[in-house]
C-alpha cells in the first residue's frame, strides 16, 4: 500500500501501529490522513510511530461522554 503512490487514509490507527505505545511494524501503513475515533489515542500524539498518522482528524462517534467519565 505504501509504494501505491496514492493519498491512504487510515481510520482510527494505521494498520501496524498499535494505539497504546506507538510502536510499529516494518510493514506499517504511512497514512495521510488518520480518522480518530472518539478520542485521539497514545500513538496519535507520541511514541515513535507518529509519523505513521499523517494528519490526525478527530471524528466523534457518539459515545457518551459518561463512557469517558468511567474510563478515567
Amino acid at each position: 500500500m505504501n509504494r501505491c503512490g496514492r493519498p491512504v487514509c487510515s481510520l482510527d490507527i494505521p494498520s501496524g501501529v498499535c494505539a497504546d505505545t506507538g510502536e510499529f511494524s516494518p510493514d506499517t501503513v504511512q497514512a495521510s490522513w488518520t480518522i480518530a475515533f472518539d478520542s485521539l489515542k497514545y500513538a496519535h500524539v507520541g511514541g515513535p510511530g507518529i509519523f505513521l498518522c499523517g494528519e490526525t482528524i478527530p471524528a466523534d462517534i457518539g459515545i457518551p461522554e459518561k463512557c469517558h467519565e468511567i474510563l478515567e
